[in-house]
This record gives structure tokens, C-alpha cells and sequence, in this order.
């Protein structure tokens, strides 16, 4: 059984700056509660996910610091020293659970997700073609000769957009807009077969113990792969 997970949204407007998540609702509310651990799972150094954390109750209040950027932020934390060079090239779980036993805690990395095999037709294939990252963006006449070749193939191909994408579709397309992460999550889980860009979407379907195509414009194959068994990365060559 996958375990619950709460989602909890922060629209953009209330990270415009550091200070202003002290203002959002949602983490107002979360105030008057107290959490066993806050952990900022990053492993870039944001220090609006590190207000985040000082925004919030909690025992623990742990982050992934950056090993050569000492900010005012880290006074938020508890451990933010910086990491041993070997883990800059282990898994983000690993790095997590080393941070963990920095503060004295113990955190069993759980076993990789063993993706659910489905037959090879007649498959329900989700493609979400955006990416944050300009080297990993794929033209969107690529994602559409993909989705016609998985059409007359058998399969039922839907393509997940975002509100702010403008770009038109063909009516083969299902075009869908979630609201919000928890509707993401509810709509991956329709899925047998999940194709992104390297990310979030990459890791939910993983959880969901979904098989995914992750296409990625870096080389990260090293550092960073959805925790899964289930997982076929195509790099960028060069």
C-alpha cells in the first residue's frame, strides 16, 4: 500500500519573497501545529524554502546546504553544515538520510519502487512536455509526432499542461490542466506509462509505482534518477 501524503499548496504570489510565506494561510495554520521533523529535501539552496522551514513548528528542522554558500538562512536550521564531497554524487534519498544522522535521527531509505508491468498495447500514456529547464525543453513538434506515433499504435495518449501554456493542440490530444498537486497526483494515477522532463512529475509517478521515460537535456544520470527500477532516462548527447 502507498502511504498518505498530504499536499499542501503555496501559490506564487506568497514567494515573491522569503518573508511573505509568514503571511500565506496555509502555513499560518500549519503554525499550530508541531511537526516531529521539517526537512527542505532540495538540493539547491533556496532560501525561500529555507524561510519555509522557519515558517513552521517543528522538532527537526533539517536542509541540504550547499557546501560553499554560507547564508544568514542557515540559522533557521538546526544542521545545515555542508555535505561530504562523495554524497554530491549519491542519490538525493542518500543525501537525505545522511542528514538525518547528522542530527541524530535514523531514516531507512526505502526500497526502490517496482514498477507495475502492463501489457505493450493499449496503453494509457500521460506526456507532460514542460520543463523549468531551458537545456531539457523539447520542441513541442517533437511531443506531438510522439504522441500521433503512440496513437496509431494502440496506445491513448493525454498530454498534461500547465494554465499558463499557450501552446495549441491537435483534437487527438487530451488536453488537462490539474488544480494543484493533489489533482496531479490523482490524474497520474489513471496512468500505466508516465514520459516528462527530468522533475517532480518524474518522481510522482515513481511513488505511484508507475514505469517512466524521463528525458532529460543534461547529463544527470550520475546524481539524480527517480526512485525506481521502473525508470528509462534518454540523455542529450554531449
Amino acid at each position: 500500500a502507498l502511504p498518505e501524503v498530504e499536499v499542501l499548496e503555496l501559490p506564487e504570489k506568497y514567494l515573491g519573497s522569503p518573508f511573505g510565506i509568514f503571511l500565506h494561510p496555509t502555513v499560518r495554520q500549519l503554525r499550530a501545529r508541531v511537526f516531529d521533523i521539517a526537512l527542505n529535501g532540495s538540493a539547491a539552496y533556496s532560501s525561500k524554502a529555507i524561510m519555509l522551514l522557519a515558517a513552521v513548528r517543528a522538532r527537526y528542522k533539517l536542509a541540504i546546504a550547499h557546501k560553499t554558500e554560507p547564508r544568514i538562512w542557515k540559522i533557521a536550521l538546526d544542521d545545515c553544515r555542508p555535505m561530504e564531497i562523495y554524497l554530491w554524487e549519491a542519490h538525493q534519498l542518500i543525501r537525505i538520510a545522511h542528514v538525518f544522522k547528522r542530527a541524530g535521527l535514523t531514516l531507512e531509505v526505502p526500497p526502490k519502487a517496482i514498477h507495475i508491468r502492463h501489457p505493450d498495447q493499449g496503453l494509457r500514456i500521460g506526456l507532460f512536455p514542460e520543463s523549468n529547464r531551458k537545456q531539457s525543453q523539447w520542441p513541442y513538434e517533437k511531443w506531438l509526432d510522439l504522441a500521433t506515433g503512440l496513437n496509431d499504435a494502440g496506445h491513448e495518449v493525454n498530454v498534461f499542461l500547465s494554465k499558463k501554456n499557450k501552446v495549441p493542440l491537435p483534437p487527438i490530444l487530451t488536453s488537462t490542466h490539474p488544480e494543484g498537486t493533489a489533482a496531479l497526483i490523482a490524474q497520474i494515477k489513471t496512468l500505466d506509462h508516465v514520459v516528462c522532463q527530468e522533475g517532480g512529475v518524474s518522481h510522482l509517478a515513481a511513488m505511484l509505482r508507475l514505469p517512466v521515460t524521463v528525458l532529460s537535456g543534461v547529463q544527470i544520470k550520475d546524481t539524480w534518477l527517480p526512485w525506481t527500477d521502473g525508470c528509462c532516462l534518454i540523455e542529450r548527447a554531449g
